[in-house]
């Protein structure tokens, strides 16, 4: 039974910890899910960004010189960041890319030119950024000098955002005010059929490239954000079989101009991921049911065995008290009406208290309680709990009156009354 409830316990854990690693999934796809839904209000406020951004740093990596625009994106000052290494100007992640492009520039003494996207202040920022190295007189190169122009606004308002919708995880559309397609990110065209490109579907109509969704209420509800440009969300929708099974998506949308964004966000992860933890929830329900099954019948049964146990030990100590009192007692009545002498008579008497002892817990409870008194001391224990005086135990058991003393105050050592007022025979007595 123990063996079987480690097994059960072992099993519940590993489930358990299963269940964890698929919560902390589903949380995770969450919060992505929330950070990207905040994406569209945090680039609106990055198109207020522009300029130029210029800092040099030294081979070694120190910063010793910063513009105010780049100190400013940075949530300094140029004073406070002068001097400073890059770990200490830049996170650790945005440092080790810098440190590495730094060196590029100081290994091949040549300007390299990087369009990429970073976090300072908590926006992000779009940027392009120009690493070129700094020479003396001798052509020796001293340091690089970071040129990085903020192309957030720039992109937002020429582009139409279509490098932010290239570099999105979303599904990024965008309609005309008829509902024709105009611009569509790479992550928007992973809904579509696979092997759809671009071309196929710019200029189409939303009702030719879902014929489905045309007429549906859905599809009134995107007519309605354009005319009253009230924003309209709706989770968990999903999609005509042709773009995929078992799908599931987010559906933002938005007015853009006179026309229409669309955001979907793909949750078929998310939505595979909770029905695996019901799956996990409901077998772990059922385990635990089959468990409790199971420990119950073997309860029952140990209870069956330990009752039963109990009457066959309740059975041989009747038994036992029985033949004792029918067979063995008879007999040593007939030796008592029979001619002995003193001795023999002691020794019958002795033997009688010891058999009724048999029966009784004091030698049970002797031996249990003071295991480390030898054989001849609980013998002499034994004689001296029946009544018998120090001369009479030494006739007994042969031996002078000083030995037996010796074992007596042994005895008295051992069960701890050494030097104490207590009488050995009323002392053993009460044990």
């Amino acid at each position: 039974m123990v063996i079987t409830m480690k097994k059960t316990l072992r099993l519940e854990e590993k489930l358990l910890r299963t269940n964890e690693k698929l919560r902390a999934e589903i949380e995770k796809h969450k919060q992505a899910e929330k950070s990207l839904q905040k994406n569209e209000a945090l680039y609106r406020q990055l198109i207020e960004y522009s300029g130029s951004l210029v800092s040099y740093f030294d081979t070694k990596g120190v910063l010793l010189f910063i513009n105010g625009l780049a100190a400013d994106i940075l949530g300094g000052t140029p004073h406070e960041f002068t001097g400073k290494s890059i770990h200490e100007v830049f996170e650790k992640n945005r440092a080790d890319v810098v440190k590495k492009r730094l060196r590029t520039a100081v290994r091949t003494a040549e300007s390299k030119k990087y369009d990429d996207f970073d976090f300072f202040l908590k926006k992000k920022v779009w940027f392009r950024s120009v690493f070129h190295p700094v020479k003396d007189l001798e052509d020796s190169i001293k340091g690089v000098v970071i040129f990085s122009k903020n192309l957030t606004g720039r992109m937002l308002a020429e582009e139409k955002w279509s490098l932010f919708m290239e570099a999105a995880t979303d599904n990024f559309t965008l309609y005309d005010a008829a509902l024709n397609l105009v611009e569509i990110n790479i992550s928007g065209l992973d809904i579509f059929p696979q092997g759809t490109q671009k071309d196929d579907i710019i200029g189409k109509n939303l009702s030719e490239i879902i014929p489905d969704f045309f007429g549906t209420e859905q599809y009134e509800k995107l007519l309605e954000v354009i005319e009253t440009g009230e924003p309209y969300f709706e989770n968990a929708v999903v999609p005509p079989e042709k773009f995929g099974k078992d799908r599931y998506l987010d559906l933002q949308a938005f007015k853009v101009g006179d026309g229409l964004g669309l955001i979907t966000t793909d949750i078929s992860t998310r939505k595979l991921s909770e029905k695996k933890l019901n799956n996990h929830k409901e077998y772990l329900e059922d385990l635990i049911k089959e468990r409790t099954l199971s420990l119950q019948e073997t309860n029952t049964a140990l209870e069956i065995l330990l009752k039963k146990r109990e009457k066959d030990k309740a059975n041989l100590e009747e038994n036992i008290l029985a033949n004792f009192k029918d067979i063995i007692m008879p007999y040593i009545g007939k030796l008592f009406s029979t001619r002995l002498d003193e001795k023999q008579r002691i020794f019958l008497e002795l033997l009688e208290s010891n058999l009724k002892d048999i029966t009784s817990p004091f030698m049970r409870s002797l031996k249990l309680e003071y295991l480390n008194l030898t054989p001849a001391e609980i013998q002499l224990a034994d004689l001296i709990k029946q009544g018998k005086t120090t001369k009479e135990i030494a006739v007994l058991l042969n031996l002078a009156t000083s030995t037996i003393d010796f074992h007596r105050n042994n005895i008295r050592t051992k069960l701890g009354i050494k030097n104490k007022k207590k009488n050995l025979k009323t002392y053993l007595l009460s044990l």
